[in-house]
């Protein structure tokens, strides 16, 4: 009887201490848990103050830029000429600027025109006619379509639940709605056209070289005097209206373990209390690998 009694007071010893094991190797994984936890929060926390740090740098980073245009007088900013850095605080800012008018207007491009940047940028030559005729055909007010374009029944015909609007493109987006546009379509050509120009022209003081290329091709009709040049030559003034691109890209200046970019479209308004208004910004920035990319997938998807 004793025996049998010893017994069950071991098992009974034996398993508490099981359950023991058990409770301390259930904790052991919830204080597992709860470490893990903090450190991402506290790695997440810190990736939120370094993100909040570079915006903070490139908008002060804008400031500086956006009064140094508005004090320019008679001469044009170095920025237009050279690019700028800022170091503001542990973020290094870079910024680069130029005329807006340095790129192609898809609201007033002659067909020529667009179909020649089109080729510049390395789309075959019967692709880059159907996109130069289907953009004119979004934009013009007409419902006929050009030889290569298409009007709403094309759309509907491809499944397609919207035609072009016959207006002018509000946004370089729209390129990706086209009949055979597309969000490729849209990286590959956004660095080097515009909606806030209005003329056929460009500005060849600081234009692409594919920009350049297009003009070329087709004579110098589709060149405007320069306006950098005559800022410079001519003591021509920034002047009040002027458009220009600004491209900022911040990182930090130790580690470099975070970066960020933002790229402006901004009109001067010549009031120095509020020198510039922002029309639209795209960030981040695609680097010219991304653009290369998006015009490689375009040449293999359309190779006629």
């Amino acid at each position: 009887m004793v025996k049998t009694s010893d017994r069950r007071i071991r098992n009974e010893c034996g398993f508490a201490l099981l359950l023991v094991l058990v409770a301390l190797a259930v904790l052991s994984l919830i204080i597992a848990s709860v470490v893990e936890a903090s450190r991402r929060a506290r790695a997440e926390s810190s990736l939120r103050f370094e993100e909040v740090d570079l915006q903070a740098a490139m908008d002060a980073a804008l400031a500086t830029v956006s009064r140094d245009f508005a004090d320019a007088g008679v001469a044009a900013p170095d920025i237009l000429l050279h690019g700028q850095s800022f170091v503001i605080g542990r973020v290094e800012v870079n910024v680069s600027a130029r005329f807006e008018a340095a790129k192609i207007d898809i609201n007033d491009a002659s067909p020529d025109l667009l179909r020649a940047f089109l080729t510049a940028s390395g789309l075959k030559p019967k692709f880059a006619e159907r996109i130069s005729d289907e953009i004119v055909d979004w934009r013009d007010a007409d419902s006929t379509p050009r030889p290569h374009g298409a009007e709403t029944a094309d759309y509907l015909f491809a499944g397609r639940s919207y035609g072009p609007p016959n207006r002018s493109f509000q946004s370089l987006a729209e390129l990706g709605l086209l009949l055979d546009g597309s969000a490729d379509l849209a990286t590959c050509l956004e660095p080097d056209l515009t909606v806030f120009i209005g003329r056929s022209g460009v500005d060849q003081a600081g234009a692409s070289s594919r920009v350049r290329a297009a003009t070329i091709t087709i004579g110098a009709a589709a060149a405007s005097p320069s306006v950098l040049s005559g800022a410079i030559v001519g003591g021509r003034s920034i002047q009040a209206g002027n458009l220009f691109e600004i491209a900022l890209r911040a990182s930090d200046a130790y580690s470099q373990a975070q970066s960020a970019s933002r790229r402006l479209v901004v009109r001067m308004t010549g009031n120095p209390r509020e020198p510039v208004w922002i029309l639209s910004q795209v960030a981040p920035i695609p680097s010219s690998g991304e653009t290369d990319a998006a015009c490689a997938r375009l040449r293999r998807a359309h190779p006629d």
